[in-house]
């Protein structure tokens, strides 16, 4: 006689059910894969209407509360799919807390969700108070990095078209003075986008939203970036820049190389705007270090206007600068030193000032680094433009600016791209209607229809999933940018940009090799966060020992081998060999399991049974193609892991 479904769970779970009878305000719930309640234990709220014995077939659709029903669907589904969740939910004055689960079974094909509940005891007074002034100060902390994001919005859409037609102007026939000329508004641009960074930057770094990068580099390269792109400056003002830095650091790194630069960048930049005469030095040594670890020294000094010393203590506060009438001699924002003294602070580091007034200061920090080797080091070359890479590709630009229509159709001309222009959301529609495009460069804020509904009529009304999508927008919000994918879009471009972020954009999402450039700062800082990892590599650390050099090498062997399967799987699509194609996915299903890539383990078996067990071939190319642009993005960020 075979055992009832789930008899396995009630059998182990015996223990559980004790314990949750004896727990006060507590419940244990346990649902299969189908959302039926198998199993209800312990004192449960009364709004689930599970008090009574479980009845057969009693589902989640029976949760007589349409709120609590809407809420807990997903999460269950979620949980369905492999994902353990915690949540918090208030019913009728009370505080619930959650945790839904997956729950494996002993018996093939059987999966169940259990559910753990516990109210949350009443809040005192004193104690709703002070919880009440931190969600109005969590509140209030948004509302300024939304609002700093929003200004950010505004002025980077008509920086766009300044910076934009600088950098066509200094590309024509000019003279001695008009170069002149177009090199201080160029400089200028440059600052001024420098400074909304700066706004970005602060905000992520209060909404705590700011991650750490790890990759070889070495600090010579770094400093010598510094040293190149600020000695016009010096230079300007007869000052001597020098960077003397240690013959012992002559070596591979792992750390944080774009927030290095960005500390120096700042500290240096400021020292030859407050030096009027003398000098400016960086000097770069090593302080202490071990078989695996490095702690390494800069000192950025000048002899200019210095600091009185009662107002050290106030200079790393934001919009502070030691006196009033240096932001009116000098300028700035007085964030520059906030921004340093919280980015070395996140790299585990330590910021320290001396300074004499009318002699000169020194800005000191120390950083610890991980020893790497020559062989890990990734060569970051800035990238030129091929025209011929993306000669006749059709494009459909469209925004409602007629100034950023001048630039991008200016740029567009130079790559020899195959040019249509839409002034609006709706005339974008009547063209995609007409006409395939290869790429589509869409202003998300037009006048009748935003752009990302353009986005969603192309993938969901015209399911045109060959056209790819940039975004090309002066937004630096995480939510809105969460969006654009989510609509459908490929990629995003951050106005203002330079041709070069154009062109390798472009590249990037036609899978064209185009040249390799560095990304734009607020592109950076939008990335890190939008990235969460969809992947778990616990296991395959364990496995090999955290052995840096096997890792890589399993590492590096699961990429080629995902690589290697979108190609043989587009072959036995396009060859319509139904059965390869189910018996590849079920080959390199176990994999994936194992790295915990949930959303491409459930195409995978999706591919297998609707090729294989209950064959439905109209439906596998566009689940191919889902599964394979999920694969190739697999391989795109897997590959930044080989450089941990």
């Amino acid at each position: 006689m075979n055992n009832p479904p789930f008899s396995g769970i009630k059998a182990s779970l015996g223990w559980l059910r004790k314990v949750a009878k004896h727990l006060p305000d507590t419940g244990l719930l346990i649902y299969d894969d189908n959302l039926r309640c198998i199993l209800a234990e312990g004192t449960l709220p009364d709004f689930i209407d599970l008090n009574q014995p479980v009845r057969k077939n009693h589902n989640l659709d029976n949760i007589r509360d349409s709120g609590i029903k809407e809420s807990w669907m997903p999460l269950f589904k979620r949980a369905i799919d492999g994902e353990e969740i915690s949540n918090e939910f208030t019913h009728r004055c009370t505080t619930y807390k959650m945790v839904v689960f997956p729950l494996k079974t002993a018996e093939p094909e059987s999966d169940s969700v259990a559910v753990i509940l516990h109210k949350e005891p009443a809040v005192k007074a004193g104690e709703l108070s002070e919880k009440k002034q931190k969600e109005e100060a969590v509140q209030a902390n948004k509302t300024k990095t939304e609002f700093l994001a929003r200004v950010s919005h505004e002025i980077r859409t008509p920086l766009n078209a300044i910076l934009g037609f600088t950098e066509q102007l200094i590309q024509t026939e000019l003279d001695a003075k008009q170069k002149e000329f177009v090199n201080i508004i160029d400089k200028s641009s440059e600052h001024l986008l420098s400074l909304i960074n700066d706004l970005l930057i602060i905000s992520k770094i209060e909404a705590r939203q700011l991650t750490l990068d790890k990759t070889p580099f070495k600090i010579g390269y770094t400093l010598n970036y510094i040293h190149n792109t600020l000695s016009v400056k010096a230079d300007e003002k007869n000052l001597r820049f020098t960077v003397d830095i240690d013959k012992d650091l002559d070596r591979v790194v792992i750390g944080d190389s774009f927030r290095l630069r960005q500390v120096l960048m700042n500290m240096a930049s400021n020292a030859i705007k407050f030096t009027n005469s003398g000098y400016v030095e960086i000097r770069c040594f090593i302080v202490s270090q071990t078989t695996k670890k490095i702690k390494v020294r800069f000192d950025v000094i000048d002899t200019g206007i210095g600091i009185k010393p009662q107002d050290l203590e106030t200079i790393f506060e934001q919009f502070k600068q030691a006196d009033s009438r240096t932001t009116l001699r000098y300028g700035g924002t007085g964030l520059g030193l906030t921004i340093c003294k919280n980015l070395i602070e996140l790299q585990n580091g330590s910021l320290s000032v001396s300074s004499q007034e009318g002699i000169g200061t020194t800005f000191s920090f120390t950083i610890p680094y991980e020893k790497g080797n020559d062989s890990d080091l990734i060569s970051h070359e800035t990238g030129t433009i091929d025209s011929n890479k993306l000669k006749d590709k059709k494009v459909l630009l469209v925004d409602d600016d007629s100034v950023n229509r001048l630039l991008g159709k200016t740029i567009l001309e130079k790559f020899n791209c195959d040019i249509d222009i839409a002034n609006t959301g709706n005339e974008a529609i009547n063209k995609i209607n007409n006409t395939t495009f290869d790429i589509i460069l869409l202003d998300i804020h037009l006048p009748d229809i935003s752009g990302i509904e353009v986005a969603k009529y192309l993938r969901a009304v015209r399911k045109d999933n060959h056209t790819k999508i940039i975004a090309v927008t002066a937004e630096a919000m995480k939510t809105e940018i969460k969006n654009y994918y989510k609509a459908g879009m490929n990629d995003f471009l951050i106005k203002p940009f330079k041709e070069i972020y154009l062109f390798n954009k472009m590249c990037e999402v036609c899978d064209i090799k185009g040249a390799t450039s560095e990304k734009p700062v607020s592109e950076i800082i939008i990335t890190e966060e939008l990235e969460p990892k969809n992947y778990n590599l616990n296991e395959l650390k364990k496995m090999t020992g955290n052995n840096r050099t096997f890792f890589n090498q399993m590492l590096q062997t699961f990429i080629e081998n995902t690589e290697s399967s979108t190609h043989i799987m587009k072959q036995f699509l396009s060859e319509e060999n139904w059965h390869q194609l189910g018996e590849t996915a079920h080959k390199i299903l176990p994999s994936y399991k194992h790295l915990q890539v949930h959303k491409i383990s459930n195409l995978l078996m999706e591919i297998k049974t609707k090729s294989i067990l209950n064959p439905e071939p109209d439906q596998l190319p566009e689940l191919i193609e889902l599964t394979v642009a999920e694969m190739k993005q697999l391989a795109k960020n897997l590959r930044k892991e080989l450089m941990d």
